[in-house]
C-alpha cells in the first residue's frame, strides 16, 4: 500500500456489531477461542494490516506547503481514525480483569502485542493443567453423573483455551478411570466395531451404574447373610 493512500474502514461500524461477533470477553483462560473470533471479524474489514504492520501509516503532511499550511493529509488522518477505532473494538472485548495488562497502549498494534505477549503464554500453562486434572480424574464415590459432569467440564474448559479433546481421546479415559466395577463394560466397548462418542457412552454408563449398584447391593447383602450365619453358628 502506497505511503498516501489509506481508504477508511470501520470508523462508521457501531461497537455493538463488534461484540456481537466477538461475543465472549477476553479473561485468563479463553486466550485462544478469542483470538479465533477476532481474527475473522479484522479480516472481513482489512484492518488486520493495522496490527500486524502491513499497513503503514500515510505521511501526515504530503508536503512542506501542506506542513507551512497545517494542512493536513485526509489518509492520515482516515488511518488514525481506523486505528483508534480499532483500540475500541479490542478493549470492548477485554473483561475488566484484563484491562490493567493492557492500558498504555497508543496503537492497536501495540495493543495486540501486550496481549499476545501477556497470554500466549499464560494460555498454554492452562491448558496443560486442565489437562492434567482431566486425565487425573477418578469415579471414586461419585455417580456417574457426577464424575461424567466433571469430565465435561473440563473438556469445555480446554476447548475455549484452544484445546480441543476428541470424543475418543474422551471415551478412552473414561474407560481407563471408572473404576474395576466396570472392567467388563469397558471391555465390551473397546471391542465395539463402531465408534462410541461422549454422548453415546453417558447413556451407556448410566444404565451399566444400575447393573453395577445392584451387583453391589447383593454382594453386600451375601456378606452380611454370611456374617449373620456364622453368628449364629
Amino acid at each position: 500500500m502506497a505511503l498516501n493512500a489509506y481508504v477508511s474502514q470501520i470508523s462508521q461500524i457501531p461497537l455493538n456489531h463488534v461484540t456481537s461477533i466477538i461475543h465472549l470477553k477476553l479473561k485468563e483462560d479463553n486466550f485462544i477461542t478469542w483470538k479465533s473470533l477476532s481474527l475473522p471479524l479484522l479480516k472481513r474489514y482489512w484492518v488486520l494490516g493495522l496490527i500486524d504492520g502491513y499497513i503503514r501509516c500515510p505521511p501526515k503532511f504530503l508536503n512542506q506547503a501542506d506542513l507551512d499550511a497545517g494542512l493536513v493529509n485526509q489518509h492520515y488522518t482516515d488511518r488514525t481514525d481506523d486505528d483508534n477505532t480499532l483500540i475500541r473494538w479490542i478493549q470492548s472485548t477485554i473483561s475488566d480483569v484484563v484491562i490493567p495488562y493492557v492500558v498504555g497502549a497508543n496503537f492497536s498494534r501495540e495493543l495486540c502485542l501486550n496481549i499476545d505477549s501477556r497470554f500466549a503464554r499464560t494460555s498454554t500453562t492452562h491448558s496443560i493443567q486442565l489437562r492434567t486434572k482431566l486425565q487425573s480424574l477418578k469415579l471414586g464415590s461419585d455417580t456417574i453423573t457426577e464424575y461424567l459432569g466433571e469430565i465435561k467440564n473440563l473438556s469445555d474448559q480446554l476447548s475455549a483455551a484452544g484445546s480441543t479433546v476428541s470424543d475418543d481421546e474422551l471415551v478412552v479415559l473414561i474407560l481407563h478411570c471408572i473404576g474395576n466395577d466396570y472392567n467388563a463394560f469397558g471391555t465390551s466397548i473397546r471391542i465395539c466395531n463402531s465408534p462410541v462418542t461422549f454422548d453415546e457412552l453417558h447413556n451407556l454408563l448410566l444404565r451399566e451404574e444400575i447393573v453395577v449398584n445392584e451387583r453391589s447391593k447383593n454382594l453386600l447383602s451375601e456378606a452380611n447373610n454370611k456374617d449373620f450365619a456364622s453368628f449364629q453358628s
